[in-house]
């Protein structure tokens, strides 16, 4: 079978293309096996580590079509409007660097990698017109019926002002709430499937002036509505504003979800909260009079969540400090997590908890030839379990030559719980990979330890 699509590869490619077709094999110490063909308009990936097996098959005509068409069929991964369907919450996250507002897209799939079973078998369709629209559909086995996107782009003004907007919407199945009774707050409700509709709008402006200190705006609206299994179509907001002038940024994101108990695509309850977050990141030019100059990265932001119906909130504030030269890139970041009580009517704050303190310091040298990393990390729970969580990880990386390469890394944790010792693990591994004109060979060996009372 691999033999027929590499001949039915070369046949393709120099019917479309002068380019010769690429060609991966993989293979790792946990009996993982896998291939890789691609060519210009196509690609075909299959994997097995016995009992398991998983693959994929793209086929795109974007560069010979008037109207672009992308098909995938395999063990998909599926992506964009669907993964916020799933979680329409905001993430508070540990880097101060990251806003994490997400772009206005339509449906997305991905073929499996060398390691992934996981995942249902799927298809995938797009179209791409010249309105300008992209439709996209998603068919899986573990959906209940076919999940449709529609997206539609246009730029005014020499792209000075661009316009996005996203509406997706599918049937998915959920489990019954047994664990309920008519007079708890979440009643009992047998097992179905709802629709769930998620639609997106973005306008950025984007100044063509040569005034730096001129900021581009991007706003970004979504509503996602999931039909409750008691009847309607419940729904939350979120908005995000970013202003970026010249080496700062300043981002704003807030989350409404008004109904208790709202269930999503993937069978998450989400309960009645407002979440807002936001922070900024500079970049400093420093050294400027020296043949290397460097610079110096800050970054702040604030994570917090009012449950309507409940009386603890969590809130989470992340800073960070990264100095990057030409070979070297260091920072450190720190992250405070804190549970706010507060009184059942009024919301007023009766005490303050803390949840956890986390620290992370990294250090990265990008040589000629030589990638090494070191990081170490640390988290501090002292309210829950009076534990203290340390991570110590180092990891190297080199390259002999631009088609014969060479990665390795390891990794050694230890967990405590008060002054007792809870685990200690060691990970590591060492990837080879070598590259002849069209073939590429890749290896991994990889070992896990765990050291237990020793």
């Amino acid at each position: 079978m691999i033999i027929f699509f590499i001949l039915a590869g070369s046949l393709y490619t120099k019917a479309f293309s002068a380019d010769p077709f690429h060609l991966e094999f993989y293979a790792d110490s946990e009996k993982t096996v896998g291939t890789r063909l691609s060519a210009p308009y196509f690609e075909f990936r299959f994997n097995t580590r016995f009992p398991k097996e998983s693959f994929g098959l793209s086929f795109s005509t974007k560069k010979f079509s008037f109207i672009p068409f992308t098909m995938k069929v395999g063990n998909l991964s599926e992506g964009g409007p669907i993964s916020a369907l799933k979680n329409p919450m905001l993430s508070a996250g540990t880097s101060p660097f990251s806003n994490g507002i997400t772009s206005v897209t339509g449906i997305s799939a991905n073929l499996p990698g060398y390691t992934s079973f996981s995942k249902a078998v799927g298809v995938f369709v797009q179209a791409e017109f010249p309105f300008p629209v992209i439709i996209n559909c998603f068919v899986a086995e573990d959906l209940h019926e076919p999940t449709f996107s529609l997206l539609y782009s246009h730029s005014f003004l020499s792209k000075v002002l661009t316009f996005k907007f996203s509406s997706t919407s599918g049937s998915f199945e959920y489990k019954s709430n047994s664990n309920s009774s008519w007079f708890l707050r979440n009643p009992y409700y047998p097992s179905g499937n709802h629709l769930c509709i998620l639609n997106q709008l973005s306008v950025e402006y984007n100044p063509k002036s040569k005034n730096k200190y001129i900021p581009s705006i991007l706003t970004n609206f979504t509503a996602a509505f999931y039909e409750s299994p008691f009847g309607g179509l419940p729904f939350n907001l979120r908005a995000d504003i970013k202003l970026s002038a010249k080496h700062t940024e300043l981002f704003a994101s807030a989350f409404y979800n008004p109904v208790d108990g709202i269930i999503t695509s993937s069978q998450k309850s989400i309960p009645s909260c407002i979440q807002l977050k936001g922070g900024l990141s500079a970049r400093t030019i420093l050294g400027m009079n020296l043949s290397s100059p460097f610079f110096i990265k800050s970054g702040f932001n604030v994570f917090s969540q009012i449950n309507l119906m409940e009386t603890e909130h969590p809130l989470k504030i992340n800073a960070g400090l990264q100095l990057a030269a030409a070979t070297n890139i260091l920072s450190f970041s720190a992250s405070l997590t804190l549970n706010l009580i507060t009184s059942r009517k009024t919301l007023a704050l009766q005490k303050s908890e803390i949840s956890s303190i986390f620290f992370q310091l990294k250090d990265n040298f990008n040589l000629r030839y030589i990638n090494a990393g070191a990081a170490l990390s640390a988290t501090f729970t002292p309210e829950k379990s009076e534990s203290f969580s340390a991570k110590y990880k180092i990891s190297i990386n080199a390259a002999n030559t631009h088609s014969q390469k060479l990665y390795g890394n390891a990794s050694f944790s230890i967990n405590t719980k008060g002054s007792e010792i809870a685990s200690k693990n060691l990970e590591a591994s060492l990837t080879a990979k070598l590259q002849f004109r069209w073939l590429m060979l890749t290896g991994k060996i990889s070992c896990k330890f765990d050291f237990g009372d020793l």
